[in-house]
């Protein structure tokens, strides 16, 4: 069974990216570093991520779990919701990635790269 990973003109990935078999990177198509990417990339999008998503919606994901780390870090159980941010108990979703999140940085420490 053969695999084809398609790069059109122009396309950059960053550092560490992982592609799934069968997906193609659109034309000038970006992909943030140690993103896997399992769809294909339409061109001139920028994606990151794991899975890759597009980049507005990926910002906002990082955003909430900065904001939910932040949280933890000063021992509140959720994020004050008057202000319009998720609460832990509101978004079981962010939960789970934010303790993703927080186990991929354990592994890096673990595993220095230096």
């Amino acid at each position: 069974m053969q695999h084809d990973q398609c790069l059109e003109d122009h396309a950059m990935l960053g550092g560490s990216v992982g592609l799934a078999p069968d997906v193609t990177i659109g034309k000038g198509a970006r992909v943030a570093a140690r993103s896997g990417v399992m769809n294909d990339i339409p061109p001139q999008q920028t994606w990151g991520g794991y899975p890759a998503r597009p980049k507005m919606q990926w910002m906002r994901q990082q955003a909430v779990l900065a904001r939910l780390a932040r949280a933890r870090r000063q021992g509140r159980r959720g994020v004050d919701t008057s202000r319009g941010e998720l609460s832990c108990e509101a978004r079981p979703e962010w939960t789970r990635l934010a303790s993703v999140n927080q186990n991929r940085s354990a592994w890096i420490e673990q595993h220095p790269t230096h």
